[in-house]
């Protein structure tokens, strides 16, 4: 009876084995992913909802920035107009700011009008519109910061922003030839890119559109004005406390 036993306890132990890899289920790929992505939201959600750039290395939040500047408006036939002038911004955060700026209007004669003044000694009379001045006040949004190598050697950091601008432009003209002069309103959209030297100063380039709005004489009682102006400045950041620890 024992030596009956010993072969059938055997034969149990061995199905019992044999049953047991086909009866486990196995996890499928999908749940496979499910169960990662858990583990990984459990141990890393917190890090993960973090903002991809936590302390900058050249800040501009909560500051005063001082923008020395001058720009070259181009798309005149008669004059080309060099614009030195000044914007005080107040950043709210990293990504907006409010502008106020103004700048003068040097009119240089080109090539076409002094050309034209030769052939003609009344064309003089009759090419009296020039602008003098504009200001503006501008809002500002910068979603774009980042950096790069210069030769590898060099790592510079930059922000590019946009801008719209509203505000006004003052002109002379010659009102016996239906050029009234005085004070017209403007607006602009425009693009910008700012490469950080150190933390208080930066290098701005920017490109601005305008739309002037003039008011003339007798039948030509309202003229549009299409000014682009191309600009080069020296920004001073004002205010603020440098943060200690890891940049980014």
């Amino acid at each position: 009876m024992r030596k009956r036993t010993i072969p059938m306890l055997a034969a149990a132990l061995l199905l019992a084995l044999g049953a047991t890899p086909a009866t486990a289920k196995t996890p499928t790929d999908e749940e496979m992913g499910d169960q990662l992505e858990r583990d990984l939201e459990k141990k890393w959600g917190r890090t993960r909802a973090v903002q991809v750039v936590v302390d900058r290395l050249y800040p501009k939040a909560s500051r005063f920035e001082l923008d020395v500047f001058f720009g070259v408006l181009p798309n005149d036939a008669f004059l080309l107009y060099l614009t030195p002038g000044l914007r005080m911004a107040w950043h709210f955060n990293e990504y907006w700011a409010l502008e106020l700026g103004g700048a003068y209007s040097l009119g240089v004669k080109t090539g076409l009008r002094r050309q034209l003044e030769q052939d003609d000694a009344l064309i003089q009379a009759r090419m009296r519109d020039q602008v003098i001045a504009r200001f503006g006040l501008a809002v500002v949004f910068s979603p774009i910061y980042g950096k790069f190598a210069w030769v590898n050697k060099k790592v510079a950091h930059f922000d590019m922003y946009f801008l719209f601008e509203a505000g006004g432009v003052y002109a002379e003209g010659e009102e016996s030839l239906g050029l009234k002069g005085g004070v017209w309103p403007e607006v602009g959209v425009g693009l910008g890119i700012r490469f950080f030297l150190s933390r208080l100063v930066s290098l701005r380039f920017e490109f601005r559109q305008r739309l002037a709005i003039r008011e003339g004489l007798g039948d030509d009682a309202i003229r549009l004005a299409f000014p682009s102006e191309i600009s080069l400045g020296l920004a001073f950041v004002l205010g603020g406390k440098s943060k200690k620890g890891k940049a980014e």
